[in-house]
């Protein structure tokens, strides 16, 4: 998990969430809005991360 920030504006969104699953190596490419705090983010990762392939017993962030 890892954040690319200063992106031109898309949606009214400029950052980048980057997820890649350890096991499948599938990634998740979602937009955030600047700034965001760690309850949003937790909240967005379970809404659209989670349902797919199930809760990951680790969270690396890098």
């Amino acid at each position: 998990m890892d954040f690319i920030d200063g992106l031109p504006f898309s949606k009214e969104k400029s950052t980048l969430l980057v997820v890649v699953g350890r096991l499948s190596k599938y990634a998740y490419f979602l937009l955030v809005t600047h700034p965001y705090i760690a309850l949003g983010i937790a909240q967005f990762f379970f809404n659209s991360v989670f349902k797919l392939p199930g809760m990951p017993q680790t969270i690396v962030c890098g």
